[in-house]
């Protein structure tokens, strides 16, 4: 029971990210180039851009009355503690330790990405999933320094969600998730099993060194990653809060774009 709790907290801690907005951007790096993807931040056009498409799209959201009391509290929650904390880190470290500490973070993911990769049936980017953990974990120090780059390895990432698309699963309902933010029913399922399939969730509860607990690092794995999704999208946001008249369907109608591009591109076809 204590295994399924962490489960979950770290499946929605780390997946879902942060209150409002992040998590709607968090998988389209054709449409929305940031959230550990491309690795850059937006540009000013870009978001201009963004923010004109989601104003003239139309969404189906059947649990507005009670999404919208929840985007509320999670905007507050926001605002007060996540927004300060990664303007900071933002601002005040230096890109290459950035870059490293995003690098950490995408190998301790590395598991999870090959398991799905699998699970679609894309044995090339399996193998290329465990031959990057293999080189920036024993070569590249656990991953500060992105060894498997220089040796025709790129960077690929998946999620749970993806493969249940392939599978041919349904989205469900449009959900605000108190704390978390926009997802969809399948999304919700999907983070946890990430979290449930990575070898290292089921590692932590036994495994120490020092005085430092495996979970308790791991845990601190799941809010840097937190930490630099939010980083990234600061612009984005802060233009959403300034220039949208109903910050709240905005966001909800980039969440849908990015949600129908993951569905054109992994819908097998017919």
């Amino acid at each position: 029971m204590k295994f399924l709790t962490y489960v979950i907290f770290c499946s929605f801690s780390l997946g879902y990210h942060p209150p409002l907005a992040v998590s709607m951007i968090s998988h389209v790096p054709k449409m929305v180039p940031v959230m550990g993807y491309s690795g850059t931040p937006l540009t000013d056009s870009e978001v201009d851009k963004i923010l004109e498409e989601a104003s003239q799209d139309e969404t189906h959201d059947s649990l507005e009355e009670l999404n919208r009391i929840v985007f509320h509290l999670n905007r507050a929650l926001d605002t007060l503690i996540l927004k300060p904390v990664a303007t900071l880190y933002d601002s005040a470290l230096h890109q290459n330790i950035k870059d490293s500490l995003e690098n950490v973070v995408d190998t301790t993911f590395l598991p999870s990405n090959a398991i799905n990769f699998l699970l679609q049936g894309n044995l090339e980017d399996t193998m290329g999933a465990i031959m990057r953990l293999f080189f920036n974990v024993f070569f590249g120090f656990f991953g500060i320094f992105d060894v498997a780059k220089h040796l025709d390895l790129p960077a690929k990432k998946t999620t749970m969600n993806e493969t249940l698309i392939k599978w041919g699963v349904p989205s469900g309902p449009y959900i605000m998730i108190p704390f978390i933010g926009p997802s969809t029913l399948r999304g919700s399922v999907g983070k946890i099993i990430d979290v449930g399939i990575n070898p290292l969730a089921w590692m932590v509860g036994e495994l120490k060194n020092g005085r430092i607990p495996w979970r308790n690092r791991l845990l601190a794995i799941y809010f840097l990653d937190l930490l630099q999704r939010r980083a990234k999208v600061l612009s984005l946001l802060n233009d959403i809060e300034k220039t949208s008249p109903d910050p709240y369907a905005t966001i909800r109608n980039l969440f849908f774009q990015n949600e129908r591009e993951m569905e054109k591109e992994y819908t097998p076809s017919e």
